[in-house]
């Protein structure tokens, strides 16, 4: 790592974000002993080990409520309020979910747009009953009004710290490695809101690579998320180049979506590619889009061990395409975010050379932070 990645990493991480997180791992723990005081399962998980399957009988549930059921069990275990054993939970103690709102302050002095996620938290949370019922799925609680899609563009497009710094990451890896590169073409994929594009146009603009690019295409599977793209690009790229949205789902073959023999220099994408169906699938497809000496660039939020289980996916495990995925023993071992060390497995396996990245889980001395990591990030490149 040179000089100017270890000043990049200092700049997104420090202490104080990590401690901000602490705090929201906190609030997401309390709003699980909630729902679970709310729909009375606290009594039955102290009485004895339930698995998930008791759960849902006992409680007349719905089938798709298990995953995000076993998350929250593997969450409030791992933080030490559930006893586990095999595939059965026990709560430790009775308890009592203390006011969440006691650490909001907290959170917001050490993260002010942490606002933006609480509030996400606090609209699921609203729903949850209904969902674990299965009154109403996933993507209706998710994207169901315009409160709660208000607050998923501010969470994409920068305005939510939290989110920003994996669209720093693309970018800053982006313009490090544009000189390997013929760069004259770029894609996108799950380009949402234009967040990631926004910033990494601005970054290229400022370091003068802006103008080579002959060829960008922003691509998403929903059109509406491309149409407020547009609008953040206006607002927020100093002189935005000319580019071209359109639909692109990484789960087909992308020959028979209009990009038959159209390759590019840079294809690069967002924490979209975890949840792809068939990982090896979804990363040859884009191989095979790339030029020679095309480069396949990624930013993830990555778990810092294999069995962490994350405060993200109180959101992400209420979506089938977040937990419906082909899984693999050593490359894929569970659905969701990866690890560092399985993201390298599988850019090795999908034939990709010269592959480099930048990760903050590599700098704790550069960070200079004393908790232990409760997510990471990292900006992987492939070269064809």
């Amino acid at each position: 790592m040179d000089s100017l990645d270890k000043t990049f990493v200092k700049a997104l991480f420090s202490s104080v974000y990590y401690r901000g997180y602490k705090e929201i791992e906190i609030y997401v723990l309390n709003t699980l002993l909630h729902i679970f005081q709310t729909m009375k399962i606290n009594d039955y998980l102290h009485q004895d080990f339930r698995t998930v399957d008791e759960i849902i009988g006992r409680f007349g549930l719905h089938e798709q409520s298990g995953p995000f059921l076993q998350w929250a069990f593997d969450y409030t275990a791992y933080l030490g309020y559930l006893e586990r054993n095999n595939d059965a939970y026990q709560l430790i103690n009775p308890i009592t979910a203390i006011n969440r709102e006691e650490n909001l302050p907290q959170i917001l002095q050490f993260i002010p747009s942490a606002d933006i996620f609480i509030n996400l938290i606090r609209i699921i949370e609203t729903g949850i009953k209904d969902f674990l019922e299965g009154w109403v799925k996933g993507g209706d609680l998710l994207f169901g009004d315009a409160t709660i899609v208000n607050l998923w563009n501010s969470n994409f497009n920068n305005d939510f710290y939290g989110y920003a710094v994996v669209n720093h990451g693309i970018a800053y890896g982006i313009t490090k490695w544009f000189s390997q590169t013929n760069g004259s073409s770029m894609l996108e994929v799950g380009s949402r809101t234009s967040g990631a594009s926004a910033m990494t146009f601005q970054l290229l603009r400022d370091n003068n690579l802006l103008d080579s690019l002959h060829t960008i295409v922003l691509t998403d599977m929903v059109p509406t998320l491309l149409e407020k793209g547009r609008s953040n690009i206006k607002l927020q790229v100093t002189d935005p180049p000319l580019y071209e949205q359109r639909i692109l789902d990484i789960n087909s073959p992308i020959d028979g979506q209009g990009f038959s023999g159209e390759t590019f220099d840079i294809i690069f994408g967002v924490n979209v590619l975890h949840v792809a169906r068939d990982l090896s699938f979804t990363l040859q497809e884009l191989r095979s889009h790339l030029n020679k000496d095309g480069m396949l660039i990624l930013a993830e939020t990555t778990r810092p061990a294999a069995n962490r289980p994350m405060h993200h996916e109180f959101i992400f495990n209420l979506l089938e395409n977040y937990h419906d995925v082909k899984l693999d023993p050593e490359m894929r071992p569970q659905h969701g975010f990866l690890t560092r060390e399985q993201w390298l497995k599988n850019f090795h396996k999908a034939g990709f050379r010269n592959i480099e990245y930048l990760s903050e889980l590599d700098h704790y001395d550069n960070i200079s932070f004393d908790l232990k990591p409760l997510h990471s990030f990292l900006v992987l490149k492939g070269q064809k």
